[in-house]
């Protein structure tokens, strides 16, 4: 279990890193797990759902308000 949590830790901390603080549209997918990537072209994160979970509930990423998009908090 110790080891599932440190997986979830680190894909939070890997899609704060792609989205940065300008932010990143998100596509959720099932087929992701353990990845998180961006597209082919790097302007579309693709994250397992719950590695976008945590990440939110960790504060390591916020969702936008206005675009959806998930980015890095500018206060953190």
């Amino acid at each position: 279990m110790a080891a599932q949590t440190v997986r979830k830790g680190e894909a939070a901390l890997r899609i704060a890193e792609l989205v940065g603080s300008e932010g990143m549209p998100v596509r959720p997918s099932d087929e992701a797990y353990p990845h998180v990537t961006t597209d082919d072209w790097g302007d579309v994160l693709v994250a397992d759902y719950e590695a976008v979970q945590t990440a939110l509930d960790e504060g390591a990423v916020v969702r936008d308000p206005e675009s959806g998009f998930l980015r890095t908090n500018a206060a953190s």
